[in-house]
């Protein structure tokens, strides 16, 4: 069943045409902090990438336009997708993490980020291994992080900070000019 389907039960009916792929945001730097922002609200966030907080709030603009509803789509096992939709409701704005699947009839809400919290999705165990699934589109670290919002698992061991950590250093890196410059000579 196509993404689209998760559409069908807002009322009143949204046009599928709402959903925008947003995958390419992953390769600007704004973009990490601007999720990272959004899930606690520390400047920490913005901090860490090193990017003018105005230009982050801008980003954070364009994220949450009601007449757009970014995606980021992650690959999982066995065909199934996770989709990170900006559910940009007037009234009701936050994230879902919906899945969607050979497997699957109906994508699944399997986490919603806002006042009426769904989830956990994921166990410690579970994000470490899907994140460690190397794709084409994106990295562990970039996965690590994109599904961190997803584990509610309250028993995380002591390397989960540190490896949380490496992730955005990694992340971070990579999109640092002088690493692309670098890589090409």
């Amino acid at each position: 069943m196509p993404l689209t389907s998760y559409l069908n039960d807002f009322v009143p009916p949204l046009d599928p045409s709402i959903l925008s792929d947003a995958s390419g945001l992953v390769d600007d730097p704004r973009f990490w902090s601007a999720f990272l922002y959004s899930l606690g609200g520390s400047p920490a966030a913005v901090d860490a990438f090193d990017v003018d907080r105005a230009d982050v709030e801008e980003l954070l603009g364009k994220l949450s336009q009601p007449e757009s509803w970014p995606v980021i789509s992650i690959d999982l096992s066995a065909g199934s997708t996770a989709h990170i939709v900006f559910r940009n409701c007037l009234d009701d704005a936050g994230s879902d993490y919906v899945v969607t699947g050979p497997e699957i009839a109906e994508p699944i809400t399997a986490v919603c980020l806002d006042g009426n919290f769904i989830g956990p999705a994921l166990s410690w165990t579970e994000l470490v291994g899907t994140a460690q699934r190397h794709t084409e589109k994106l990295g562990p670290a970039e996965r690590l992080l994109l599904l961190l919002p997803a584990t509610g698992d309250a028993d995380t061991p002591p390397e989960a900070v540190p490896l949380v950590a490496a992730a955005i250093t990694a992340v971070r890196d990579s999109r640092l000019p002088w690493c692309s410059q670098r890589s090409e000579t």
